[in-house]
């Protein structure tokens, strides 16, 4: 069970994406979960940034961080119950 008032949703987001980036799927969805899980419930998001090519960084707010958090977490939870690999 997770505990949310140990939670660190940034670090959570990492190791989503990280374990996405190498393969291990299964390890990637239990993230997911965990995020999926916490940001209803708990509210922030992780702080995230996005470039163009690196050629401008913006910090997203907290809504549109949310949402790209979420989006994600379906993503990776939608591989591990399908299965495809999403390299393909």
């Amino acid at each position: 069970m997770l505990c949310f008032s140990v939670m660190d949703p940034t670090e959570a987001f990492n190791a989503m994406m990280e374990a996405f980036a190498l393969g291990q799927y299964e390890d990637a969805a239990d993230h997911a979960e965990d995020l999926a899980e916490w940001l209803p419930k708990v509210g922030f998001p992780p702080p995230l940034r996005v470039s163009t090519d690196g050629e401008i960084v913006f910090l997203l707010n907290d809504q549109m961080a949310r949402e790209f958090c979420r989006a994600s977490c379906r993503l990776v939870m939608d591989q591990r119950n399908t299965g495809c690999d999403p390299s393909i």
